[in-house]
């Protein structure tokens, strides 16, 4: 039946009261920067957009849990919807416990002893276990973390096993060190700390370094900027790390990050479910101390809360 879908770029919404629904990424045109964007859901007053990614209608998407649990699904299994749809409840498609949300997502293609998923707290813990552990969480979920009173998943990256790993913390700051200081463990375990984090920071983003990609940070108030993966260097795992982005009460907060090439597109969607699509090109690449230009213009009672990367294929 899956070979009679055809393969198709998906962009994946999902909300705080977990109503989740995908529309295809052609949906969205191309803003130039600094744009108010276009409206993406209609949900009740008390909801908002948490969680955004792009994936193909064939990807395997694992969801965790705020119980540190694992749960599957192929795209093209999540219901689609309009611009304008609230979606459908997570919980008819996924057994859910009563109080058990989606804090992190991954897209993979297959289930393998070779890809590692990278799981990144908001306090900073950090573990990875192999895509294989996870092949049987499908619809009923199996453990993911053991997570600490009052922490989160925040990220779930796919990786090699031997990448350069960059944390984004809320202040601004970035830590880069080797995965290889990180070794693989089981679906139950903690985790180790990945990065020392200041009084009421928290970690709100990661990223694999890749070659001839670049950073891009955006701030809660649509201020963002490009960054070279260069500018930070490799220091230990566990220390604070370097200033990647200076914020002020203009700006706010940092509240996440993306990278890609100059060839790729972003989106950034607000908590209102307003979303702007742009050329990575179009942000200006900066230093890290500078606080960025207005990649989003949000209203007074709405706020960014997250970028997803539309990759293109290289010719």
């Amino acid at each position: 039946i899956e070979d009679m879908i055809p393969k198709e770029d998906m962009v994946v919404l999902i909300s705080n009261r977990g109503m989740i629904k995908r529309l295809p990424l052609t949906a969205y045109k191309r803003q130039n920067r600094g744009g108010r964007g276009s409206g993406s859901s209609n949900l009740k007053s008390e909801d908002f957009i948490t969680q955004i990614f792009i994936a193909s209608t064939h990807d395997v998407v694992l969801f965790l849990t705020n119980a540190g649990k694992a749960y599957w699904i192929k795209v093209h299994e999540i219901p689609e919807g309009s611009r304008v749809s609230r979606g459908q409840n997570i919980k008819s498609i996924l057994a859910l416990g009563e109080n058990e949300d989606i804090t992190a997502c991954a897209a993979l293609t297959e289930f393998s002893d070779k890809n590692f998923v990278f799981m990144v707290t908001g306090k900073g813990i950090v573990k990875k276990v192999k895509t294989s552990e996870f092949a049987n969480a499908r619809f009923r979920g199996i453990a993911a973390i053991t997570l600490d009173e009052e922490d989160s998943l925040i990220s779930a990256r796919l990786s090699k096993g031997n990448e350069d790993i960059i944390l984004v913390t809320s202040s601004g700051y970035a830590l880069r060190f080797t995965e290889q200081t990180v070794r693989p463990t089981g679906r139950t375990s903690r985790g180790v700390t990945g990065i020392k984090l200041g009084e009421s920071d928290t970690v709100v983003g990661a990223l694999t370094v890749q070659k001839n990609e670049e950073m891009v940070l955006i701030s809660q108030f649509g201020y963002g900027k490009r960054i070279s993966f260069d500018n930070f260097k490799r220091h230990g795992r566990a220390t604070r790390g370097q200033i990647g982005y200076k914020i002020n009460p203009k700006t706010g907060a940092v509240v996440s990050t993306a990278s890609g090439t100059k060839r790729d597109d972003l989106i950034c969607i607000t908590s209102q479910g307003n979303t702007i699509r742009l050329k990575l090109r179009s942000i200006p690449v900066l230093g890290k101390s500078a606080v960025g230009v207005k990649i989003v213009n949000v209203e007074e009672d709405d706020y960014v809360v997250g970028m997803a990367r539309e990759e293109k294929e290289t010719s």
